[in-house]
């Protein structure tokens, strides 16, 4: 099962502290590589959160690689205080991140974490890029688009929410959106759900920001939730606090839906 998650560009915004928002970074990537999620999509809404991107980044990048894929920055400054992601794409030896070292057109050099360097022939890739590798019956090459799901998540920034909306429509994709005014999720949802066909092409769960549901995101941008989505569930009906974070709501929800493909 395909699971997309959308989400508001400034869901931490709201927490001042750079070390709370690394840790707070680093477990919804902990989550999202759990239940296996294929694509993150972050909309602009109000702010680009920049420190958000860049340890989204990070913390998906195998640990092998990290120093060599970034620089010294401020905002990667408590990353040693975050707990570590163990990915399953960090211990497999077919599929492999790897980053380029040297490119001179003939020959790329390529750390991949392992003891040796792959090198590879006629590969225009620019040094310092990070590439997916596959090792098969004729050695080490680049992975096509339909292996991508060996190597965790994609995150995918746009300025245009109702845009892609209508892209996962068209494409036939599920779009679940999550709000404490939705109906309530029951049962029956689920195995109505898992009888839904669409759900073979994808899931989009789609979920608001700290302070703004999804219905006041939508009115801002003078449109309506339902034009968009094809069910508005309330997760979590019997919440015990005043509000969910939407890291909370997005471990809570993929618990549930992981059951679909159970």
């Amino acid at each position: 099962m395909n699971v997309f998650i959308i989400i508001p560009s400034n869901i931490f915004s709201d927490i001042p502290s750079l070390r709370e928002k690394t840790v707070r970074v680093a477990n919804l990537v902990r989550t999202l590589i759990l239940f296996r999620v294929r694509q993150v999509v972050i909309f602009k809404y109000k702010e680009r959160d920049d420190e958000f991107l860049k340890l989204m980044d990070f913390f998906r990048t195998p640990s092998y690689l990290r120093r060599y894929a970034f620089k010294k920055e401020k905002v990667f400054r408590f990353v040693g205080n975050a707990p570590p992601i163990r990915a399953f794409y960090e211990e497999d030896k077919k599929y492999r991140y790897g980053i380029v070292l040297k490119n001179d057109g003939k020959l790329c050099l390529i750390n991949s974490g392992l003891k040796d360097l792959i090198v590879l022939s006629g590969v225009n890739v620019a040094e310092g890029q990070l590439m997916k590798l596959v090792n098969d019956a004729n050695g080490w090459r680049l992975a096509t688009k339909e292996e991508d799901h060996h190597f965790g998540f994609n995150t995918f920034y746009t300025d245009d929410l109702i845009g892609f909306l209508f892209k996962m429509k068209t494409e036939k994709k599920l779009i679940i959106a999550t709000s404490r005014y939705g109906k309530t999720f029951r049962t029956e949802d689920l195995m109505n759900l898992k009888r839904d066909s669409r759900i073979e092409k994808g899931i989009c769960l789609l979920f608001g920001s700290p302070k703004e549901g999804l219905f006041e995101i939508f009115k801002s941008m003078n449109r309506e939730l339902s034009d968009y989505v094809d069910h508005v569930f309330n997760m979590f009906p019997n919440q015990g606090v005043k509000t969910i974070r939407t890291d909370e709501a997005i471990m809570g929800t993929l618990s549930i839906i992981n059951l679909i493909s159970s």
